[in-house]
């Protein structure tokens, strides 16, 4: 499967495969219709009172297509068109379908139930009402099972620091949140965690296997410019635990934090250097790295822990 995924832009050269250009599409005709009728969008958005108790459960899968503006349409296409074409020329198209699918689901239903237990523990009931809209959840979803699939051991966060590829998605979860606090977080938060379900073993489970997928899907669509075939066997064999997971994304997420601690004391004058180029703890300018899953700073060189 590795070998696979190194092969894949040499066997074809797909700019955007057929489900990545079925998905945008398909938003795209959605958000043209909800500017021209102007429906009440209310009644498509992710609703935990609604799902649970009125049993709408067209809401899991309306959600994650509509979105609540151009922009908000335009930034998550955006997102697709890169990761879910890397992930589509990774698995096939067939595999891709079923992963967004499933990821839909998976992350509607996660959400609803973060919502009521975050209802339950606070008391504040009126979180069973909050209502999201976007693809964003299936976005997570999908980069957390592209940091699995992926060769890359360690990824830049804006080019300011590296953390591990596995924790990328959750410290960009974070960041998100951050920077626009009015998005969904239990959304976003659903997403990534439907997607770390799958890349640990879930996708064997509920997906159709290569071979049946090759022998009787693939030669119907094969005819299709855009249709990317499937590998045999291109889900990763992950035999990490939860506990290994659970330590590698703390430690890239205390990697961002101090990463950013360091970043907003530059900013704000706190570590500038003096006329001789240096700081004003004596030390030349640290660039932070991951190295063996450890924060590790280099000066001059050299390297400490």
């Amino acid at each position: 499967a590795r070998a696979h995924h190194k092969m894949i832009g040499r066997e074809r050269s797909i700019s955007a495969p057929l489900c990545t250009i079925v998905i945008v599409c398909l938003c795209t005709l959605i958000q043209l219709w909800a500017f021209f009728w102007e429906p009440d969008l209310d009644h498509y958005a992710l609703s935990a009172q609604r799902i649970y108790y009125d049993w709408q459960f067209h809401r899991l899968f309306s959600a994650a297509f509509f979105h609540v503006g151009w922009v908000h349409l335009i930034l998550n296409m955006m997102s697709t068109l890169a990761i879910q074409s890397w992930l589509e020329k990774a698995l096939g198209s067939v595999l891709t379908m079923c992963l967004v699918l499933w990821s839909v689901v998976l992350s509607g239903l996660l959400s609803v139930s973060m919502l009521f237990v975050v209802a339950g523990l606070t008391g504040k009931h009126h979180y069973r009402y909050d209502q999201s809209l976007g693809y964003s959840a299936v976005l997570f979803s999908m980069a957390v099972v592209e940091s699995h699939l992926s060769d890359l051991t360690t990824r830049s966060v804006f080019g300011f620091f590296s953390v591990p590829s596995k924790a990328y998605p959750w410290i960009l979860l974070i960041i998100i949140q951050l920077c626009f606090p009015h998005v969904s977080f239990t959304g976003h938060l659903g997403g990534a965690l439907s997607g770390l379900l799958l890349s640990l073993g879930g996708a064997k489970w509920i997906m159709p296997g290569s071979r049946f997928v090759q022998d009787y899907v693939d030669p119907r669509l094969s005819h299709i410019s855009t249709f990317v075939a499937c590998p045999n066997d291109p889900w990763p064999d992950e035999r990490a635990s939860c506990v290994d997971m659970t330590r590698e994304v703390a430690g890239g997420i205390s990697t961002a934090a101090v990463g950013v601690y360091h970043i907003l004391t530059d900013c704000f004058g706190c570590n500038r250097p003096g006329p001789d180029g240096q700081y004003p703890d004596g030390d030349e300018r640290q660039t932070l790295i991951i190295r063996d899953g450890r924060l590790t700073r280099t000066n001059n060189g050299s390297s400490e822990v």
